[in-house]
């Protein structure tokens, strides 16, 4: 890591080629120029609920390891406001796509299941760093999505309505805070390399988690095996 570079820069920059791919991602690609079916979008939003689920104990998990009080607190917030917002969000694009579904006959897929199984275990075993580096490439890579996509802006307006979700200033300020605390306790020069493989670890599963909701990915039993 450069004098100049921040901890935080030099971990991420380890998954700037995933993030790349991302971008250009079919599924996002789609839902950029209006053309991702509807019906694969409200598949993701299925998934994205169960994720936000595990999402939010992950953060609770963190807040408990916090080294200080306010760090904490800002993270069970975090958590708290994910809960709040993205039901409301998810209840209301479902909700315009005429597609509303009970949160209780929600299966998350086998991504799902891989994803948030990764972030419940890293934050519960290993130590703060690790956990809220493992947490992170979701907090950066939306709203990176969200940066970027709106140059063309979505013609369809469910989805124009999911960008500004993440483009606001609320979801940017909430990435800022993490980042920032990234930088105060994240800089020990002998831990940074593995840092940003963990980085690298959950960069990778939020492109799988695109690329899943864009097959709609399901479990094998629902298509492979036959009933006994």
């Amino acid at each position: 890591m450069s004098a100049a570079q921040r901890p935080s820069e030099f971990i991420m920059a380890g998954s700037d080629d995933v993030v790349a791919a991302i971008l250009i991602h079919p599924f996002l690609k789609g839902l950029s120029d209006g053309s991702l079916p509807e019906t694969t979008f409200a598949h993701y939003l299925v998934q994205d609920r169960a994720y936000i689920e595990s999402y939010a104990r992950s953060l609770e998990i963190l807040a408990t390891k916090a080294p200080t009080l306010q760090i904490g607190a800002m993270l069970i917030e975090h958590a708290q406001g994910a809960i709040a917002a993205e039901s409301l969000l998810h209840n209301a694009l479902l909700a315009r796509l005429g597609m509303e579904s009970d949160p209780a006959d929600d299966q998350a897929g086998p991504t799902t299941v891989a994803y948030t199984s990764h972030l419940l275990a890293t934050c519960a075993l290993e130590p703060f760093t690790t956990g809220l580096i493992s947490i992170f490439p979701c907090y950066w890579i939306y709203g990176e999505v969200a940066r970027q996509l709106p140059k063309a802006e979505s013609t369809h307006p469910v989805y124009q309505m999911w960008l500004d979700n993440y483009a606001g200033d609320t979801y940017n300020v909430a990435v800022d805070e993490v980042r920032a605390v990234i930088d105060e306790y994240c800089g020990d020069e002998a831990l940074l390399p593995y840092l940003r493989d963990v980085y690298s670890i959950g960069a990778q599963f939020e492109w799988m988690f695109w690329d899943a909701a864009h097959r709609r990915e399901l479990w094998p039993r629902e298509t492979n095996f036959s009933a006994v």
